[in-house]
């Protein structure tokens, strides 16, 4: 399998680190909410992850433009250059370094040219994310790709399944990573509450017969989301639905 997966994970990732607003995905304008609440009163769909339910409504539209294609070293080289100015991260060649605030610095090598394929590692800086105090990174390795959250104080580090999408009120994120098929990387969604300052897993759930696009939340409680599933032909069907969380 080739090292590199497709550029729109990449883009996904990206897009939601480079601009932190947008990386809460809220949805703040008044069409987006009108249309939820058109959704049917009769949820299609539960889905538990951890001690948190969510029943999934279906949506007449989707609020969804297509999403950015976003060339993954290029972005980082714009962080670096110009939207990190504060010098806590720097790349020196194969390698991402982040100076925490007490001073000690992470490494984050990438093996590019690896002897063994499978050995193949490449880090990615995605931007950073304020309101939960973490450092971005995208991880992509032989067979897989995941994002790393490196906690600004103590350096931390948190795997997850993608960049978080962060609640308006901040006390949940929510990651997403899409594979309905091919069983290479997760197929779902992971929850994380923020607390105090320390990431906390909630849950996690993978799904079977569909699996997540983009996602936004539309106020602290709800979600709206691309539900992307195959048909008899094996073509995709994307269909917007909310999820609510109980």
């Amino acid at each position: 399998m080739r090292k590199h997966l497709p550029i729109f994970l990449i883009a996904v990732f990206t897009v939601a680190c480079i601009h932190p607003k947008t990386a809460n995905n809220t949805a703040t304008d008044s069409s987006s909410v009108a249309m939820a609440t058109k959704s049917a009163n009769i949820p299609t769909d539960t889905i538990q992850m951890g001690n948190q339910t969510f029943l999934i409504y279906a949506l007449d539209e989707s609020p969804f433009d297509e999403a950015p294609a976003v060339e993954s070293d290029s972005a980082e080289l714009k962080l670096l250059n110009h939207l990190d100015k504060s010098g806590h991260v720097e790349r020196i060649d194969d390698s991402l370094i982040i100076t925490l605030d007490n001073g000690h610095q992470e490494v984050f090598e990438s093996n590019i040219h690896p002897e063994h394929d499978d050995s193949y590692t490449e880090y990615t800086y995605t931007g950073y994310l304020p309101d939960i105090k973490q450092y971005g990174i995208y991880g992509t390795y032989y067979e897989s790709t995941d994002f790393l959250l490196i906690n600004q104080a103590t350096g931390e580090t948190v795997h997850t399944w993608g960049a978080p999408i962060i609640s308006p009120d901040k006390k949940y994120f929510i990651c997403s990573s899409y594979d309905l098929g091919a069983d290479v990387i997760a197929n779902g969604f992971q929850l994380f509450s923020y607390l105090n300052g320390k990431i906390i897993p909630v849950g996690e759930i993978n799904l079977e017969n569909w699996g997540p696009g983009q996602v936004k939340w539309l106020d602290n409680k709800s979600l709206v989301v691309e539900a992307i599933s195959m048909d008899a032909a094996m073509n995709k069907v994307v269909k917007p639905v909310r999820m609510v969380m109980q």
